[in-house]
């Protein structure tokens, strides 16, 4: 969750920094980047960044987890 967590902020903060959402992980994820250094997920999974309708809905997801919010419904066990 928390590497979920990270991601989407540094995600919105490059939004915001940039009036536009980013394109790519590697915008993201580097030295001198919001992140130095991509989390890794500890069931194997892989991150990726989704592009949304509008510049704010752009988010990173996981392979194994999904994103954010249904990982957060899964363990509060209300998932849809």
């Amino acid at each position: 969750m928390n590497n979920l967590r990270q991601l989407n902020t540094a995600c919105e903060q490059s939004t915001l920094e940039n009036g536009k959402p980013p394109t790519a992980l590697g915008d993201l994820v580097g030295p001198g980047k919001f992140i130095r250094t991509l989390p890794v997920c500890p069931a194997g999974g892989e991150y990726r960044l989704v592009p949304g309708d509008s510049p704010a809905s752009a988010k990173i997801v996981c392979s194994v987890h999904g994103s954010q919010e249904e990982l957060q419904q899964r363990l509060r066990g209300t998932s849809r």
